[in-house]
């Protein structure tokens, strides 16, 4: 059976205008974070300016831009291997996705502010492949949903069926990226940042953790009635 080119283009939007509200949301945390970490007690006169301005010119900037880059990048993938009727269990389905990987983890943030010549470096981008190839797999079920689907709510309902298995989809995905972060967390000396890496590492994993918990309320709320 054909896909319907004009379902998925509809199905495209719903989950670009979803996972761009959660863009803002995980970065909101990272401002909030920062917050924190100043009224706690950061006491350099030195760093604490140094950290604000490396956050505000620098790494909300590109941190963002890496985001929205790797959102149409996996929507994008996803979208041409379903309307070229490519299946995930196909053989070929890993080896077309993957032709796009790079410009993925290039833009994965786990990977945007660490060396390349590190030993560590390897696993952050084989735990960012991994992460690369689940979530394509799940947008490709997304946007293959048929029907009267109008709001996000109403898609995610339509392909996961109940809350739990959608929870677990998630969980899954973000156990990926808190393995890169714990790559980090490992040896921090991987850190390719000018000042407070400790600060850095913390606001990750702090980030993480908020973000995972915001998107499980979201799902929550998508299944709610």
């Amino acid at each position: 059976m054909a896909i319907d080119r004009i379902v998925v283009e509809s199905n495209y939007h719903l989950i670009e205008e979803r996972i761009l509200n959660q863009v803002d949301t995980s970065l909101s945390f990272v401002e909030q974070m920062l917050d924190e970490e100043f009224k706690g007690g950061l006491s350099s006169v030195i760093i604490r300016p140094a950290v604000k301005l490396f956050y505000s010119y620098y790494a909300k900037k590109n941190l963002k831009e890496a985001y929205i880059k790797q959102l149409y990048v996996v929507l994008d993938t996803a979208k041409n291997l379903l309307l070229a009727d490519k299946k995930p269990d196909d053989p070929d389905f890993q080896e077309l996705a993957l032709q796009n990987v790079r410009d993925y983890i290039k833009n994965e943030s786990t990977v945007l502010y660490c060396k390349k010549k590190h030993p560590n470096f390897h696993s952050l981008i084989e735990n960012a492949k991994e992460g690369f190839l689940f979530r394509v797999k799940d947008i490709w079920v997304l946007l293959g949903m048929d029907g009267d689907i109008n709001e996000f709510m109403e898609l995610s309902r339509k392909a996961y069926k109940t809350r739990d298995v959608q929870r677990e989809t998630m969980i899954r995905q973000m156990d990926i990226f808190g393995r890169g972060i714990s790559i980090v967390e490992s040896d921090q000396s991987i850190l390719d940042v000018p000042v407070a890496k400790s600060l850095v590492i913390r606001v990750l994993r702090n980030m993480y953790e908020q973000t995972r918990a915001q998107f499980l309320r979201d799902i929550d709320s998508d299944f709610q009635n």
